[in-house]
């Protein structure tokens, strides 16, 4: 089964209309990832909203137009549940007036359409950054903040490192081609590579990759 075919189980498994790109991270590089997820939009089977948040999607056999399984500001809801958030759903500015007004918050659009999601940083409460052992079999108490000191002391900790591969440097090259941006983050990475040593579970794996995101991004 393909890398494609793999994502493609998952979506179609998955009961939220929205998808994070924390829920198939574990299944391969970043690069690699990307190439699938690219694909799967050409297909009419996800669109991109947003920075790692894809919703799913039909074509109307009629007009081969792609369209999402709900509207802007359901996927909205939806996102804010799937990223364990209470936020406030707006219309987003102008980039122009974003610029002058920045506030933590994710914008989300299809077509000419945008919401961004905001909240207020000080309503979060924040969690312990050290990283704690799991205790008799249990889950591993993951920050809200400070995810990249986080992940690093706990890579360090168990000996993990992230080696970038040929399959990788490939998916980069045809990603690049295809005018998809591409970053690769080393954080991810090794969130990745933990997932793959089995020194995380699956579950903890995307709670880690969605706090990084929603840290990372300012949501």
């Amino acid at each position: 089964m393909t890398l494609e075919d793999q994502i493609r189980d998952t979506v179609n498994r998955h009961t939220s209309n929205v998808i994070l790109r924390a829920d198939v991270a574990g299944m391969g590089s970043a690069s690699q990832v990307s190439v699938a997820l690219r694909m799967l939009q050409k297909k009419g089977m996800l669109i991109r909203i947003g920075k790692g948040v894809y919703a799913k999607s039909t074509i109307i056999p009629a007009t081969g137009a792609i369209v999402p399984a709900a509207t802007l500001e359901t996927l909205a809801t939806e996102t804010a549940d799937r990223l364990g958030i209470n936020a406030t759903i707006q219309p987003a500015p102008p980039d122009a007036a974003s610029k002058r007004h920045r506030r933590p918050g994710l914008k989300l659009s299809i077509g000419n359409s945008a919401v961004t999601l905001t909240y207020d940083r000080t309503s979060i409460k924040k969690r312990k950054e050290a990283v704690v052992d799991k205790v008799n079999g249990g889950s591993l108490k993951i920050p809200e903040t400070g995810l990249k000191n986080y992940v690093l002391d706990l890579a360090k900790r168990h000996q993990i490192t992230y080696v970038k591969t040929y399959a990788d440097e490939w998916a980069e090259s045809v990603t690049r081609l295809a005018d998809d941006e591409v970053r690769t983050d080393n954080i991810e990475n090794l969130v990745i590579a933990l997932k793959k040593d089995r020194k995380v579970s699956s579950t903890e794996m995307v709670q880690m990759l969605a706090n990084y995101l929603r840290e990372k991004e300012g949501v």
